[in-house]
């Protein structure tokens, strides 16, 4: 969650911190901390892509540091407290901004949530928490994937080495039995338009024989409207974009919302379970796994030169993930390679809204046309990662996926850069953690 204000930060944190302590002083039991630090050094470049003029070769550079702070005042409670501060050249470079031609800083909270356990201590049935939290559903996905949390209308996220999501708010996770795991949130969105809506999820996963792992889950989104006028956007609420109303089969109107249901289904196989004895392949080697997706149920539109319908097709509103992590024998610890299908014919840019509020593509009536599009059907990502040393790993991605340039503030474009057949882009990090 970014801010232009940093001092705001450093004042959550500072309270933050502040709490933890309190409460560790005010227990009776042996509090137990543990401070951990990492950081990388990130570069590469856009060989080719396209974000309002043509990108050729466009270096890019960025550095990050993290602190992490661990405390288990309480047997049951467990507190993190991790902020980061990043270096980053925005984009475009321009000649009459010298702003844009040197290094920008910003800093945020990565993490500052709390937990309870209950239960057995070492195998709690039930986990309690809240805060700021990053959250994972699909352990195998390197670039693409976690759907229920990184799409939106006219919005899907990738970002290299950070295939999770920050979410804000409350999550319970039960674990009633070996190898099955139940997942309830109940979050608030404090990142895209309209603000501060909270959305409810489950999200359930199982694994067994050692081999194959399932998971499946829905996604709530913005369930309870913090703001009904903006999460609804009407003629009635003041909105005049005709472009908001779409046209039943009976012919009766409506109007285009933010609110959607989404739903995942993923799987995941390891055929290193079938043989045990093997031990020429490294943990991840040999690992195939998937992840599909319905992002919103499709209204029955009826498509006009004056109303386009752009989310009346299921079919085009279900990405699938195909990964599988090629063999490595232990010489890297990750080398994968993933394959996107998502037949959208919407453009990959939520400026409408985040810039007023509506959620449509970033398109005119006049100009629409669906086929457009139909080029950027395909994406693909080879990832690797190696571990160098304790507490020093490089990683790489050479991808066409749905990467963003940095604005001057820090936070990603609206839209993705990578809309053509032969846009791809390559990236390194070098990595340090203690």
């Amino acid at each position: 969650m970014k801010t232009k204000d940093p001092c705001w930060h450093a004042r959550m944190a500072a309270a933050a911190i502040g709490l933890l302590f309190g409460i560790a002083l005010a227990s009776e039991e042996k509090a137990d901390y543990t401070l951990g630090g990492y950081g990388f050094w990130q570069f590469g470049q856009v060989v080719q892509g396209e974000d309002a003029q043509i990108i050729k070769h466009q270096w890019t550079d960025r550095a990050l540091i993290g602190l992490r702070i661990d405390a288990r005042p309480l047997e049951r409670l467990h507190l993190i407290i991790s902020p980061e501060f990043v270096m980053y050249y925005p984009f475009p470079e321009m000649t009459t901004q010298p702003q844009t031609k040197r290094a920008n800083a910003s800093a945020y909270i990565n993490e500052i949530c709390g937990s309870y356990a209950f239960g057995n201590v070492e195998r709690p049935f039930l986990e309690a928490g809240a805060g700021v939290f990053t959250y994972k559903y699909n352990p195998d996905t390197r670039d693409f994937g976690e759907y229920l949390f990184r799409t939106g209308p006219a919005r899907m996220i990738t970002d290299f080495d950070f295939a999770k999501s920050r979410l804000c708010g409350l999550h319970l996770s039960v674990n009633p039995i070996s190898d099955f795991k139940l997942d309830a949130l109940f979050t608030s969105e404090l990142q895209y338009n309209p603000l501060y809506d909270f959305s409810l999820s489950c999200i359930a996963d199982y694994s067994f024989l050692n081999v194959f792992a399932i998971g499946a889950g829905a996604n709530l989104a913005r369930l309870v409207s913090a703001n009904k006028k903006k999460t609804y956007p009407t003629e009635k609420n003041g909105y005049t974009n005709d472009l908001l109303k779409y046209y039943t089969e009976d012919g009766d109107s409506g109007y285009y919302s933010f609110r959607e249901n989404k739903g995942m289904a993923r799987i995941s196989i390891d055929p290193k379970g079938f043989f045990p004895s093997v031990n020429i392949f490294g943990k991840e080697d040999l690992k195939l796994y998937g992840e599909i997706a319905v992002l919103n149920l499709p209204y029955k539109t009826r498509p006009d030169s004056a109303h386009p319908a752009f989310y009346n097709d299921l079919s085009r509103l279900m990405p699938i993930l195909v990964g599988f992590n090629i063999p490595a024998f232990k010489v890297l610890d990750v080398f994968s390679a993933e394959v996107e299908y998502y037949p959208s014919r919407m453009p990959n840019d939520y400026r409408n809204a985040a810039t007023a509020d509506i959620p449509i593509p970033n398109v005119y009536a006049i100009s629409y046309y669906p086929d457009s599009y139909k080029g950027r059907d395909v994406g693909w990502a080879f990832y690797a990662k190696k571990q160098i040393m304790k507490g020093l790993s490089f990683t790489g991605q050479i991808a066409y996926d749905h990467l963003r340039m940095a604005f001057g503030d820090g936070s990603q474009a609206l839209a993705e850069c990578l809309r053509n057949k032969g846009d791809w882009y390559w990236v390194a990090k070098i990595g340090y953690s203690f």
